[in-house]
C-alpha cells in the first residue's frame, strides 16, 4: 500500500509522518532520497512524501519520494557545508523574541525574516514578555519592521496581552 503523508518531526533519520490523522513511523528507503540538489537534509518538517506501508507493522513504513515544495525555510549548516531545510510548505513564519530574559536578538530576528522571505513564507514579529518592559531601543527597532510592512505583535504569556 502506498500513500502520500505529511512529515511532522525527524530525528536521526526517523520521520513520524501523517496521513488521514494516523502517524507513521518512516524510514528513506534507500541510503539517499534523490535530490537536484547537495542538502543536508532530503526531507524537512511540513514536506509532503510518498510513503510505503510496511507489511509486517501496522504503524510502520519506508519514505519512497518527496513531492516538490511550495516554499522552505533554509539555513546554512556550516559543519556539513550544504543547506538545511528547516521547514517546508509552510504558511507563515512566526519570529518569536523576548523583550527581556532571554535578551532581544535583532540579527537573529534579522536572519529569520530573511529566511522568510527568500524561502517565500509571511513572516510576522512576536515580542514575547512585554510585562517585563520593553526598552525604547527595541521599539525603534520595531518601528523600522513595521515601516517595512512586518506585522509585529506585543505580548505577554503571563498577562495575557496580545494572546488572542
Amino acid at each position: 500500500m502506498r500513500f502520500n503523508a505529511q512529515v511532522l518531526c525527524g530525528i536521526n533519520n526517523i520521520y513520524t509522518v501523517e496521513h488521514q490523522k494516523k502517524t507513521w513511523q518512516c524510514r528513506i528507503k534507500g541510503k539517499i532520497l534523490r535530490t537536484e540538489k547537495k542538502t543536508y537534509n532530503p526531507i524537512a518538517v511540513g514536506d509532503w512524501v510518498e510513503v510505503e506501508k510496511d507489511p509486517h507493522s501496522d504503524n510502520m513504513g519506508w519514505i519512497l519520494s518527496r513531492r516538490e515544495r511550495t516554499n522552505a525555510i533554509v539555513r546554512w549548516n556550516t559543519k556539513r557545508k550544504a543547506t538545511q531545510v528547516i521547514a517546508a510548505n509552510a504558511d507563515l513564519l512566526v519570529c518569536v523574541s523576548s523583550a527581556k530574559s532571554p535578551p532581544f536578538r535583532p540579527r537573529f530576528l534579522d536572519r529569520l525574516l530573511l529566511s522568510g522571505e527568500l524561502g517565500q513564507v509571511k513572516p510576522i514579529i512576536v515580542l514575547n514578555k512585554c510585562d517585563l518592559g520593553v526598552s525604547s531601543e527595541i521599539r525603534e527597532r520595531l518601528k523600522g519592521y513595521r515601516r517595512i510592512n512586518y506585522p509585529v505583535i506585543y505580548t505577554s504569556g503571563t498577562t495575557g496581552r496580545g494572546i488572542k
